[in-house]
């Protein structure tokens, strides 16, 4: 299913295809001799209630999906993280997709999301995340992106 507003282009074309072809069969229904232009005039209408009733189910399930679309908090902190590491272009491709397939850098960047959300706490802080990797690994390299921006937050939340 297509998330999304279609534009009001897509149902002119939508009717005006749908026209065609009403249109095609009634000459073809006229020149056949099976029927007379007055018994056609209700099909004529047909296009426009079909493109009006295919409008009208497309605003009514973009409400709808709407309404269930929730905000993944999660994903826009990995993004902003990623962000910040593309910008310092201290990491190609390939250093990602390392990363990604880290599972031990995968749940410290979880643990750091812990922390971003709740806080630091006796199980979660932020010096044991960088403590856990070496310095000169590539990982270690990423954790301070992660750890230099969830020490920015509680600097946010004071400037507003």
């Amino acid at each position: 299913m297509q998330q999304g507003k279609k534009p009001l282009k897509f149902y002119l074309y939508m009717f005006l295809l749908s026209s065609m072809i009403v249109l095609a069969y009634s000459a073809y229904l006229i020149l056949a001799g099976k029927n007379t232009i007055e018994e056609l005039l209700p099909l004529w209408v047909l296009p426009a209630i079909f493109t009006l009733f295919y409008y009208g189910m497309d605003t009514v399930l973009n409400k709808l999906l709407k309404r269930k679309k929730k905000i993944d908090y999660e994903k826009l902190f990995l993004d902003a993280i990623a962000e910040r590491m593309r910008n310092s272009k201290q990491f190609v491709i390939e250093d990602f997709r390392k990363l990604q397939k880290s599972e031990r850098f995968q749940s410290q960047v979880k643990n750091a999301y812990e922390i971003y959300q709740n806080g630091e706490d006796e199980a979660h802080s932020l010096d044991r995340i960088a403590k856990k990797f070496r310095e000169d690994t590539l990982e270690y390299r990423a954790i301070k992106y992660v750890v230099d921006f969830v020490k920015e937050k509680p600097k946010e939340t004071d400037k507003k």
